[in-house]
Parts: C-alpha cells; structure tokens; sequence
C-alpha cells in the first residue's frame, strides 16, 4: 500500500512498496514513467538498490529501491526551496493513489 511519510527532518518521501524484488521495481518504473510522463534523466543500479532521477515539477526526484527498504520516491533535499520539494512529492503521492 502506498503511503506518504515525512522523515525526521521534515522532507517527504512516498513509500510505494516495502516488501518486493528487482523485477517489481523495473516492471513499477516503466509503470511511473508511462502515468507522470517522466524521462529518466540518471539510472544507476546495482544487484540489490537501484536510483532512477527524474525531474518533475523542476524539482529533481528518485524513484529508489533498495532489497530491504522496498521502492520509495524521494526529492533532493538540498533544493532551494523545501516547500516547492514536498508539494512535488505531495503531487506525485496522489497521482499515485488515485491510479491503484
């Protein structure tokens, strides 16, 4: 179940799926790219953590998966503006619950 957390330090981050494997993710990020009509700028990975830039809403973001953490959506943290960041976020989240 998808879900919207705030960290410690007041960033947002989307919690898309906790428990899954590295097809779940690949399958998810083609998924994420067809609904926002992204293009992922950066694609780094490895067996097990994957980090997928994008930028949307001219905020940059990264679609993550990591083998014990699951699939989260997260800003950079160091943009100018913290409040544009998690609107973004916000955005994205519900885009994201109202297409399950």
């Amino acid at each position: 179940m998808i879900s919207l957390r705030q960290k410690e330090n007041g960033w947002l981050e989307i919690i898309i799926n906790e428990d899954c494997d590295n097809d779940t993710f690949i399958t998810y990020s083609k998924e994420l790219e067809k609904l926002l009509g992204i293009e992922y700028k950066t694609q780094i990975g490895a067996f097990n953590c994957y980090y997928f830039d994008f930028w949307y809403n001219n905020v940059l973001v990264t679609l993550h998966y990591n083998n014990y953490m699951g699939i989260s959506i997260v800003a950079e943290e160091t943009q100018a503006s913290y409040l544009t960041t998690n609107d973004t976020i916000r955005l994205i989240f519900n885009i994201l619950s109202a297409s399950v």
